[in-house]
């Protein structure tokens, strides 16, 4: 594993700077032992500060022969990014980490002068897992040989599922990998943030129908910003389920409340899917995604909307008399 520091912790002087690259080596050293994958797992950790974060990103996917895509929106903003490297060992890959994240995962083993607060604490074991959780990545990269570089070149209702499909196996793998990492405080992070999330997702995809009885030219638009927003939530709830997998010590039964009946009813089909596909882990390519095609239609169904496929091509309905309640 090279550890490669760039224009980042200004300020460290020659001295330190080897004390520097070893308190990170020996901290992803850490990492690599909870998640139980091997040092050649890891070709390079590029540590970048967040100015120079996303350039980085997209200069080590075209030195890789990778699609140029990160995790950047109104939503979530990217900590890290796991590539599968072209070179190096038979099957490693490259993790590019924001240095304040790495600086909060140093400082869980590092002594300091005054204690840390319990929030202190907190964040630090988050980006303690965020990087034990691009590790399960490049576990996942070993064991399936897939990289999960997918692009949506084409939208239909069938290539945005296959597309979300990808990715969200590629989460379920690393957040299984790497839940022995993940603290209850952080468990409870994640759980609140998806609610959240989709309290959003919901609520922008109520928008784009709106948007588009104002200007019919913008159906095809609206139509596939709420197909993705589905698949959005689905794909953050997986994470959830992964963590649950990976550390029964982790809560197994959450209280969500607010969620309808019919919400719920869908998510414990998903939860049990999923559960049952990482028992034929890594053995994914013969996988029935039809079943998380229609958990994504069902989804839909919940909140008033009807994703049709036939041979005239895709359709969507919406019956606001099926909304039986919004995620708030």
């Amino acid at each position: 594993m090279n550890v490669i520091c760039q224009n980042t912790f200004q300020g460290v002087d020659d001295e330190h700077s080897l004390e520097l690259h070893t308190a990170i080596t020996e901290v992803a050293s850490v990492a690599l032992e909870v998640v139980q994958a091997a040092p050649d797992c890891i070709y390079q950790l590029i540590i970048t500060n967040p100015d120079e974060f996303g350039s980085t990103i997209h200069r080590v996917q075209a030195e890789n022969d990778r699609s140029l895509n990160y995790t950047n929106n109104e939503l979530h903003v990217a900590a890290a990014k796991t590539i599968l490297a072209k070179s190096g060992p038979p099957v490693s890959s490259i993790i590019i980490f924001r240095d304040n994240f790495m600086a909060g995962a140093l400082a869980l083993f590092l002594n300091f002068d005054s204690p840390q607060t319990p929030e202190q604490i907190d964040e630090n074991e988050l980006c303690f897992y965020v990087l034990a959780h691009e590790i399960g990545h490049c576990k996942d990269h070993v064991l399936r040989e897939n990289s999960a570089d997918t692009e949506l070149l084409e939208v239909s209702f069938q290539h945005i599922a296959d597309y979300y499909l990808d990715i969200l196996l590629s989460e379920l793998a690393a957040c299984v990998h790497s839940a022995p990492a993940m603290t209850l405080s952080v468990f409870e992070r994640i759980q609140t943030d998806w609610l959240s999330d989709s309290q959003k997702i919901i609520k922008e995809a109520y928008g784009n129908w709106y948007d588009y009885q104002l200007n019919n030219d913008l159906l095809g638009q609206s139509a596939t910003n709420i197909a993705q927003g589905l698949w959005i939530v689905l794909l953050q709830y997986a994470k959830i389920v992964g963590s649950q997998i990976g550390n029964p010590h982790l809560p197994q039964h959450l209280n969500w409340p607010t969620l309808t009946p019919l919400v719920r009813g869908v998510l414990t089909f998903v939860n049990n899917l999923l559960r049952e596909w990482w028992n034929r882990y890594p053995d994914w390519d013969s996988l029935d995604s039809s079943l998380l095609y229609a958990s994504w239609q069902n989804l839909g169904k919940c909140y008033g909307y009807d994703f049709v496929q036939n041979q005239q091509g895709d359709s969507l309905y919406f019956d606001a008399t099926r909304i039986v309640q919004s995620i708030l």
